[in-house]
């Protein structure tokens, strides 16, 4: 009877295990809510306006040029320094 109960957990369960896309939406989810945390927490230190946008190839964190109004066109530099680069979008199955 274990064994039983055993082969249909590993046949109905078990792909899931395997099946990557699963993972991939998720890490995507996850970045994409840090990128967006993260301009909410710029935007409120530094009284500027900041922008994510979402788009078919990922997504992009970007300032207003005077910090007041004006085009989205300052990439916003990461928590390191670095630029903080759009991660592209969970590979399509």
């Amino acid at each position: 009877m274990v064994i039983v109960i055993i082969g249909t957990l590993a046949a109905v369960v078990g792909p899931r295990f395997f099946d990557r896309k699963v993972f991939d939406e998720r890490l995507y989810y996850e970045e994409v809510l840090a990128a967006v945390r993260y301009g909410q927490k710029l935007a409120v230190a530094s009284g500027c306006l900041t922008q994510v946008s979402l788009g078919g190839a990922g997504y992009s964190v970007r300032q207003a040029a005077s910090c007041s109004s004006g085009a989205y066109s300052l990439d916003v530099p990461g928590p390191d320094g670095q630029d903080l680069l759009p991660i592209a979008r969970y590979p399509a199955a």
